[in-house]
Protein backbone atom coordinates (compact mmCIF):
# COMPACT_ATOMS: atom_id res chain seq x y z
CA UNK A 1 0.00 0.00 0.00
CA UNK A 2 1.22 3.45 -0.87
CA UNK A 3 1.39 6.02 2.30
CA UNK A 4 -1.32 7.61 1.64
CA UNK A 5 -3.60 4.62 1.35
CA UNK A 6 -2.39 3.95 4.71
CA UNK A 7 -3.23 7.34 6.36
CA UNK A 8 -6.45 7.63 4.69
CA UNK A 9 -7.35 3.73 6.02
CA UNK A 10 -6.16 5.32 9.27
CA UNK A 11 -9.07 8.26 9.04
CA UNK A 12 -11.88 5.77 7.98
CA UNK A 13 -13.32 5.29 11.53
CA UNK A 14 -15.62 2.77 9.91
CA UNK A 15 -13.00 0.09 9.20
CA UNK A 16 -11.34 -2.04 11.09
CA UNK A 17 -8.07 -2.30 10.47
CA UNK A 18 -5.12 -5.13 11.38
CA UNK A 19 -1.21 -4.84 10.83
CA UNK A 20 0.77 -7.77 11.55
CA UNK A 21 1.34 -10.90 11.44
CA UNK A 22 -1.70 -13.10 9.58
CA UNK A 23 -3.20 -16.56 10.52
CA UNK A 24 -1.90 -18.97 7.70
CA UNK A 25 -3.36 -22.46 7.70
CA UNK A 26 -1.05 -25.28 6.08
CA UNK A 27 -2.65 -28.54 4.62
CA UNK A 28 -1.14 -31.64 6.26
CA UNK A 29 -0.29 -33.13 2.97
CA UNK A 30 1.71 -29.74 2.20
CA UNK A 31 3.62 -29.61 5.34
CA UNK A 32 4.85 -33.67 4.88
CA UNK A 33 5.88 -33.00 1.35
CA UNK A 34 7.49 -29.77 2.29
CA UNK A 35 9.52 -31.86 5.12
CA UNK A 36 10.48 -34.63 2.71
CA UNK A 37 11.72 -32.22 0.19
CA UNK A 38 13.58 -30.52 3.15
CA UNK A 39 12.07 -27.13 2.12
CA UNK A 40 11.60 -26.58 6.11
CA UNK A 41 13.34 -25.52 8.86
CA UNK A 42 12.31 -25.73 12.48
CA UNK A 43 13.48 -24.03 15.07
CA UNK A 44 14.58 -25.42 18.68
CA UNK A 45 11.37 -24.33 20.02
CA UNK A 46 9.41 -26.14 17.66
CA UNK A 47 8.32 -23.14 15.18
CA UNK A 48 8.51 -24.29 11.25
CA UNK A 49 9.88 -21.99 8.61
CA UNK A 50 10.97 -22.06 4.81
CA UNK A 51 13.68 -22.12 3.72
CA UNK A 52 15.76 -19.48 2.16
CA UNK A 53 15.75 -21.24 -0.72
CA UNK A 54 12.13 -21.62 -1.07
CA UNK A 55 11.87 -17.58 -0.24
CA UNK A 56 13.81 -14.89 1.65
CA UNK A 57 12.00 -13.92 4.93
CA UNK A 58 11.39 -10.13 5.65
CA UNK A 59 13.33 -9.80 8.80
CA UNK A 60 16.43 -11.66 7.16
CA UNK A 61 16.40 -9.49 4.00
CA UNK A 62 16.03 -6.28 6.37
CA UNK A 63 18.63 -7.14 8.73
CA UNK A 64 21.01 -8.33 5.81
CA UNK A 65 20.55 -4.75 4.55
CA UNK A 66 21.26 -3.56 7.87
CA UNK A 67 23.91 -5.11 8.87
CA UNK A 68 25.49 -5.07 5.30
CA UNK A 69 25.22 -1.06 5.60
CA UNK A 70 26.67 -1.30 9.25
CA UNK A 71 29.82 -2.63 7.84
CA UNK A 72 30.17 0.04 4.64
CA UNK A 73 30.20 2.84 8.13
CA UNK A 74 32.66 0.95 10.14
CA UNK A 75 34.83 0.32 7.68
CA UNK A 76 34.58 4.27 5.66
CA UNK A 77 35.76 4.92 9.44
CA UNK A 78 39.19 3.72 9.02
CA UNK A 79 39.29 6.11 6.27
CA UNK A 80 37.77 9.02 7.72
CA UNK A 81 39.94 12.40 7.88
CA UNK A 82 39.45 14.63 11.13
CA UNK A 83 37.95 13.86 14.33
CA UNK A 84 33.97 15.27 13.75
CA UNK A 85 33.69 12.83 10.40
CA UNK A 86 34.89 10.29 12.75
CA UNK A 87 31.96 10.99 15.45
CA UNK A 88 29.39 10.78 13.41
CA UNK A 89 30.39 7.84 10.88
CA UNK A 90 30.55 6.02 14.80
CA UNK A 91 27.19 7.15 15.92
CA UNK A 92 25.81 6.10 12.77
CA UNK A 93 27.26 2.85 12.80
CA UNK A 94 26.01 2.01 16.55
CA UNK A 95 22.29 3.79 15.34
CA UNK A 96 22.28 0.94 12.68
CA UNK A 97 23.88 -1.76 15.53
CA UNK A 98 20.88 -0.89 17.56
CA UNK A 99 18.22 -1.40 14.88
CA UNK A 100 19.39 -4.73 14.71
CA UNK A 101 19.45 -5.45 17.83
CA UNK A 102 15.52 -4.01 18.84
CA UNK A 103 14.39 -6.65 15.99
CA UNK A 104 13.86 -9.28 18.36
CA UNK A 105 12.04 -6.94 21.02
CA UNK A 106 10.15 -5.88 17.80
CA UNK A 107 9.02 -9.58 17.13
CA UNK A 108 8.07 -10.06 20.76
CA UNK A 109 5.82 -7.14 21.61
CA UNK A 110 2.53 -7.98 22.27
CA UNK A 111 1.43 -5.25 24.02
CA UNK A 112 2.86 -2.39 22.34
CA UNK A 113 4.43 -3.83 19.13
CA UNK A 114 2.67 -3.08 15.39
CA UNK A 115 3.59 -6.59 14.29
CA UNK A 116 4.36 -8.99 16.82
CA UNK A 117 4.83 -12.60 16.01
CA UNK A 118 5.69 -14.28 19.54
CA UNK A 119 6.47 -17.50 17.09
CA UNK A 120 9.94 -15.61 15.12
CA UNK A 121 10.64 -14.28 18.51
CA UNK A 122 10.24 -17.39 19.96
CA UNK A 123 12.75 -18.81 17.11
CA UNK A 124 15.43 -15.87 17.49
CA UNK A 125 15.87 -16.91 20.95
CA UNK A 126 16.29 -20.73 20.93
CA UNK A 127 17.82 -20.42 17.80
CA UNK A 128 20.60 -17.82 19.84
CA UNK A 129 20.79 -20.37 22.68
CA UNK A 130 21.37 -23.37 21.07
CA UNK A 131 24.61 -21.74 18.37
CA UNK A 132 25.88 -20.71 21.63
CA UNK A 133 25.35 -24.10 23.16
CA UNK A 134 27.08 -25.78 20.34
CA UNK A 135 30.00 -23.38 19.92
CA UNK A 136 30.51 -23.84 23.88
CA UNK A 137 30.52 -27.65 23.19
CA UNK A 138 33.24 -27.23 20.58
CA UNK A 139 35.39 -25.26 22.90
CA UNK A 140 35.20 -27.56 25.43
CA UNK A 141 35.42 -30.87 23.99
CA UNK A 142 38.26 -29.27 21.46
CA UNK A 143 41.80 -29.77 21.29
CA UNK A 144 42.29 -25.80 21.90
CA UNK A 145 45.36 -26.40 24.21
CA UNK A 146 42.74 -26.81 27.65
CA UNK A 147 40.68 -24.35 26.74
CA UNK A 148 37.07 -23.99 29.18
CA UNK A 149 34.49 -21.83 28.85
CA UNK A 150 34.18 -19.98 32.00
CA UNK A 151 31.12 -17.81 30.78
CA UNK A 152 28.57 -17.47 27.66
CA UNK A 153 25.43 -15.12 27.33
CA UNK A 154 23.79 -14.44 24.39
CA UNK A 155 26.44 -13.90 21.66
CA UNK A 156 29.47 -13.89 23.57
CA UNK A 157 31.85 -16.42 25.59
CA UNK A 158 34.65 -15.90 27.69
CA UNK A 159 37.44 -18.85 27.62
CA UNK A 160 39.93 -19.48 29.96
CA UNK A 161 43.22 -20.93 28.40
CA UNK A 162 45.15 -22.38 31.23
CA UNK A 163 49.17 -21.63 31.26
CA UNK A 164 48.85 -20.17 28.41
CA UNK A 165 51.41 -17.01 27.33
CA UNK A 166 49.80 -14.04 25.54
CA UNK A 167 50.70 -15.11 21.84
CA UNK A 168 49.17 -18.77 22.02
CA UNK A 169 45.62 -17.02 23.98
CA UNK A 170 45.52 -14.99 20.93
CA UNK A 171 46.37 -17.48 18.76
CA UNK A 172 43.69 -19.92 20.02
CA UNK A 173 41.25 -17.52 20.39
CA UNK A 174 41.78 -16.69 16.54
CA UNK A 175 41.06 -21.03 15.88
CA UNK A 176 38.39 -20.79 18.06
CA UNK A 177 36.63 -17.98 15.96
CA UNK A 178 37.47 -19.26 12.93
CA UNK A 179 36.37 -22.86 13.84
CA UNK A 180 32.52 -21.57 15.39
CA UNK A 181 32.18 -18.97 12.33
CA UNK A 182 32.82 -22.50 9.67
CA UNK A 183 30.30 -24.12 12.25
CA UNK A 184 27.68 -21.90 11.52
CA UNK A 185 25.82 -20.60 8.32
CA UNK A 186 26.28 -17.08 6.61
CA UNK A 187 26.00 -14.10 8.47
CA UNK A 188 27.13 -15.76 11.49
CA UNK A 189 30.40 -14.67 12.58
CA UNK A 190 32.86 -15.04 15.97
CA UNK A 191 34.95 -12.52 16.44
CA UNK A 192 38.16 -12.88 18.81
CA UNK A 193 37.64 -9.20 20.69
CA UNK A 194 40.45 -9.13 23.15
CA UNK A 195 43.10 -11.38 25.55
CA UNK A 196 42.81 -9.88 29.06
CA UNK A 197 45.90 -11.77 31.54
CA UNK A 198 43.96 -11.24 34.91
CA UNK A 199 39.92 -11.06 34.73
CA UNK A 200 37.21 -11.52 37.66
CA UNK A 201 33.61 -12.59 37.19
CA UNK A 202 31.23 -11.63 39.65
CA UNK A 203 27.89 -13.53 39.41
Amino acid sequence: LQVYELERIARDKSTTVRLGALKYTVAKPQLVECSLKKKLHCSPLSSAFVTAAQRNGILPTFLREVLGARIMVKTSMKFARGKRLRKVLDARQLALKNIANVTYGYTSANFSGRMPCVEVADAILGKGRETLERAIGMVNNGNYGGAKVIYGDTDSMFVLVPGATKSQAFAIGRRIADDVTKDNPTPVVLKLEKVRAILVCLH
